[in-house]
């Protein structure tokens, strides 16, 4: 790769990065086997947009991006779209040993948008084609569709739903979400006011992880909290 630091202000920052290993390079680590990585960023060295794109063995990751690493917000923008990726691979050399992510097969679309004065947005799309179980090492979530919009300091859930499922063919229940938040933009929790509301569809416990307790959970749960020293849950089927 290349890269280049303009000595005048506002400090450009032109740069391009490339990587490749071949698929029977048994000296890597499985998850750097396989792999091409190319990488072009532009800006300056205060608010850089990035373009990648990731191959590693059958998954795909492109993404946009825009990074301000001296702003309270580093990532303030980002799209990305992914097939089949692997966050036990994907996350391997982030982790220390001992520490594993759950594999997985994620397919779909992230979307981000925190900037100043415009909407903002966070976005998840993505279905995962080999579910299972916690205790297997993998993650019980078959679709995931969250959408949160915001203005100023509050938030809203426009739609949360995530489909559970213990493996590829059976179900272990449904789980959506509701609510709002409020006071971000005024600092500190006891600034905050929000609520939200859970919906558990045949939830099974047992089927997220063996060792959970067999029950089939249905019904609501909401949380409220109020600014100061007022906060509140309740229940109820």
């Amino acid at each position: 790769g290349e890269a280049t630091l303009g000595a005048d202000a506002p400090l450009p920052l032109p740069a391009r990065a490339a990587a490749r290993s071949d698929a029977d390079a048994t000296r890597l680590p499985a998850w750097a086997r396989a792999l091409a990585l190319d990488a072009q960023a532009r800006g300056t060295l205060t608010q850089i947009d990035l373009q990648a794109r990731l191959a590693m063995q059958n998954q795909r990751l492109d993404l946009q991006a825009r990074i301000s690493p001296f702003d309270a917000l580093p990532l303030p923008q980002l799209d990305a779209r992914f097939e089949r990726l692997d966050l036990a691979q994907l996350l391997a050399p982030l982790l220390g040993p001992g520490s594993a992510a759950p594999g997985t097969e994620l397919s779909g679309l992230a979307r981000v948008q925190l900037g100043s004065g415009t909407p903002l947005l966070l976005h998840l799309a993505a279905q995962n084609a080999a579910p299972g179980g916690w205790d297997t090492g993998r993650l019980p979530l078959r679709d995931a569709d969250v959408l949160l919009r915001g203005q100023g300091g509050r938030w809203s859930v426009e739609r949360a739903t995530l489909q559970l499922a213990a493996d590829a063919r059976t179900p272990a229940g449904r789980l959506s979400a509701s609510g709002w938040l409020d006071g971000l933009d005024r600092g500190g929790l006891a600034a905050l006011s929000g609520e939200a509301t859970l919906m558990l569809d045949a939830l099974r416990p047992d089927l997220l992880d063996r060792r959970g307790p067999p029950l089939r959970l249905s019904g609501p749960l909401t949380l409220r909290h109020a600014p100061a020293t007022t906060a509140g849950a309740a229940f109820g089927a």
